[in-house]
C-alpha cells in the first residue's frame, strides 16, 4: 500500500488526501474479503440485499444500485460490502472456466497444497486438510467444493449482473465433469 500510495507510483496521483484514505480502505476491505473466513458472511449480507431489493441491476441501461434510500455512511458500507463480495466471488472464479483450463489450475493448487503437506509431514507433524498427497483425492474433492462454495456464490453474482450466468452455469457443469474425471 506504501508502494501505491506514491504519487509516482499510482493511479491515484491526483487523488485528494481524503481519496486515498477512501481508496485504501476499500483496497484493504477487498483484500481481506479473500479470506475463506467470511464466505458465509458475503453469502448472508447479499442474499439479503438481493431478496429486499437493496441491490439490482437495471435492466434499461445496466446500472448497479446498491442501497439508493440510504444516506452516505450506509451507502459506503454497502458499496464495499458488494465490492467485497465481487472479490471474493473472483477468487473462487476458478471452477467457472473451461474445464480443461479448471483442472489445469486446481491441480496446480493442489500441487502447493501438496507441497506444504510434505513440509508438515518431515517436521513430524499430521498434514493439514487436503495437503496429504497419499490421500487426497483431488477429482473427488472438487464437486463438494464447486457445490457448496462456488456454485452459491456465483448464483448471487448471475442474480445481480445476469450477464455473468454463464459462469455460474459452467460451474455446475464443471460438478458433471469431475464427477466423469
Amino acid at each position: 500500500m506504501r508502494l501505491m500510495m506514491n504519487d509516482e507510483n499510482t493511479f491515484m496521483e491526483n487523488f485528494s488526501t481524503d481519496e486515498k484514505k477512501v481508496a485504501r480502505k476499500r483496497i484493504v476491505g477487498m483484500i481481506l474479503a479473500t479470506d475463506m473466513a467470511a464466505h458465509a458472511s458475503h453469502i448472508n449480507v447479499m442474499q439479503y440485499k438481493v431478496k429486499n431489493k437493496n441491490i439490482k441491476m437495471e435492466s434499461n441501461n445496466g446500472n448497479l444500485i446498491i442501497d439508493q434510500d440510504s444516506n452516505e455512511a450506509e451507502k459506503f458500507t454497502s458499496q464495499q460490502q458488494f465490492l467485497d463480495f465481487l472479490i471474493h466471488a473472483s477468487d473462487l472464479s476458478t471452477p467457472t472456466r473451461k474445464f480443461e483450463t479448471l483442472k489445469e489450475w486446481t491441480y496446480l493448487l493442489f500441487e502447493e497444497f501438496f507441497i506444504q503437506g510434505d513440509v508438515e509431514k518431515s517436521n513430524g507433524m499430521q498434514a493439514s486438510f487436503l495437503c496429504d498427497r497419499t490421500t487426497t483425492k483431488v477429482a473427488n474433492e472438487q464437486p463438494g467444493f464447486c457445490n457448496y462454495i462456488v456454485i452459491p456464490i456465483w448464483n448471487i453474482v448471475s442474480t445481480i449482473m445476469p450477464q455473468t450466468e454463464v459462469a455460474y452455469l459452467r460451474a455446475q457443469e464443471n460438478v458433471v465433469n469431475w464427477a466423469h474425471h
